[in-house]
């Protein structure tokens, strides 16, 4: 069998990952979004000649992310039933850790001359990170989907529209057992 198959089915019979996985998940999304805009921003040769140094500035960068992430929940769904309303939340999380962040550029770090990262690089990250979580929470979702229609399920097609016909797409999609596809 597919190692992807199976590593597939192995989430999928899982009931949801801890807390922890997906905010370890998210905090290296964000890590991954401050090294591509960096390399955007200054270039892969200051990204190799300094790379001690962003990488610390990146983990403490983190905290101001994790604060978001801490006070809108953003990893206590189920990610493979997140909605449209979790990305919303995402978003916002993203917002509060580039705003912190930019509050200490301009509190603290503005003062020294350390390798902080500049203005526009916070809203990038914020803006590639916002991006590579939603891409992920929908990849899983999809993924779900595709491996939880059941093997006997039936293909049905729902004729009509507006209230009616979405309710009950909807209501088909959320069955458990999937009889129908």
């Amino acid at each position: 069998m597919n190692p992807f198959i199976k590593l597939c089915n192995w989430y999928f019979s899982k009931k949801a990952l801890p807390y922890w996985c997906v905010l370890a998940m998210d905090c290296l999304i964000v890590l991954f979004a401050h090294l591509i805009s960096i390399f955007f921003t200054k270039g892969g040769e200051f990204i190799y000649n300094h790379f001690e140094h962003i990488i610390l500035i990146i983990s403490a960068y983190l905290i101001p992310y994790i604060i978001g992430f801490r006070l809108l929940h953003t990893y206590t769904g189920i990610l493979r039933y997140s909605s449209f309303r979790d990305l919303i939340r995402i978003a916002f999380a993203m917002l509060i850790g580039a705003t912190i962040c930019i509050a200490i550029n301009r509190i603290i770090l503005d003062h020294f001359d350390f390798l902080h990262p500049s203005y526009n690089t916070i809203w990038l990250v914020a803006f590639l990170g916002t991006l590579i979580m939603w891409f992920s929470r929908i990849s899983i979702k999809f993924l779900f989907e595709i491996f939880r229609s059941g093997k006997h399920s039936i293909r049905v097609f729902i004729f009509g529209t507006r209230h009616g016909g979405v309710s009950l797409a909807k209501s088909i999609n959320s069955d458990i057992d999937r009889q129908y596809i």
